[in-house]
């Protein structure tokens, strides 16, 4: 199982940072009146749907269970989902003491989605609760967002993400040095999933191979994320943005992950082919010779 799966926090003791948060979560949630919805914001990876998890558990409902209920709502948007939400909030729960629908990349439901929401989460029965996780709180309608309990979730501090790598490292019963820790914390940018992902790349490694793998696992995570970006036909504004991270990388294995990476979400995604053929062909050619400015301009090619 991956480190950051087998060291997901499962208690409010076992969270690392952001405490002001949890201590507030824990007032509210454990108190005499919990509110039944909320809404945990915050960057992706900051671990918004491991606190709805711990919250799903103190408040009785049992994760393994029936009555907890976890869904990706980028892939469930429409009013249909919504509609047998509400059914299901009729049913008194299996095997715990409440039901949990933990709502996650909310900020991608449709209108319609969130609107059909609204009775919902504004008369919940008592044995129900919603616990919303989103990146972009801005695009969660404002009558959604009034009917919900707010907590902002914040990237770790480098003090904090030093403490998570020692934790885990510790209970892997492994030593790395100094000098790969700190290049972990810098690459993860106060992601702690992104911090044990890296780590799990790297753990068997060879000492002098540890450096050169993290550097590597940075330039995957840009390409991801440009590859992304471009697929959602996003304009030259955002691209560079990503584009500047890439700034010291190897040109040519950059725009071969790419075509790599188009190309696998091509084969498995036959609705985004035509995008992914066009951006591919933006790349067809080597930059060997033009390095990144080569990638930069074939960049800017797939906004045009």
């Amino acid at each position: 199982m991956p480190l950051y799966l087998d060291y997901r926090p499962s208690t409010f003791e076992e969270v690392i940072g952001n405490e002001a948060t949890v201590s507030t979560i824990k007032n509210n949630m454990l108190g005499e009146d919990p509110p039944h919805s909320i809404i945990l914001n915050g960057p992706s990876g900051c671990g918004k749907t491991t606190l709805g998890r711990i919250i799903s558990s103190e408040l009785g409902c049992k994760i393994d269970s029936l009555d907890f209920v976890e869904l990706d709502i980028a892939q469930l948007t429409g009013v249909d989902t919504a509609r047998t939400i509400r059914q299901n909030m009729s049913f008194l729960p299996n095997e715990s003491d409440c039901r949990v629908w933990l709502l996650d990349e909310f900020h991608k439901a449709s209108s319609a989605f969130q609107n059909a929401m609204l009775k919902a989460l504004e008369d919940t029965p008592k044995h129900c609760y919603f616990i919303i996780c989103t990146t972009e709180l801005g695009k969660i309608i404002k009558t959604v967002q009034t009917r919900c309990s707010k907590f902002k979730v914040e990237l770790l501090e480098p003090r904090y993400m030093n403490e998570l790598i020692d934790w885990v490292l510790k209970g892997e019963e492994f030593e790395i040095a100094n000098e790969v820790i700190d290049e972990i914390v810098e690459v993860a940018d106060g992601c702690p999933r992104e911090a044990l992902v890296i780590l799990d790349q790297i753990i068997d490694l060879e000492p002098e191979a540890m450096l050169e793998a993290i550097t590597q696992s940075e330039t995957n995570r840009e390409v991801k994320e440009l590859c992304q970006a471009m697929l959602k036909e996003e304009d030259w504004h955002s691209l560079r943005k990503i584009l500047k991270g890439l700034k010291g990388t190897e040109p040519e294995r950059t725009r071969r992950a790419i075509t790599g990476y188009v190309q696998a979400v091509a084969l498995n995604n036959p609705g985004k082919a035509d995008r992914c053929a066009y951006i591919y062909d933006c790349f067809r050619d080597s930059v060997i010779h033009n390095g990144m400015p080569g990638i930069s301009f074939a960049a800017h090619g797939t906004t045009l």
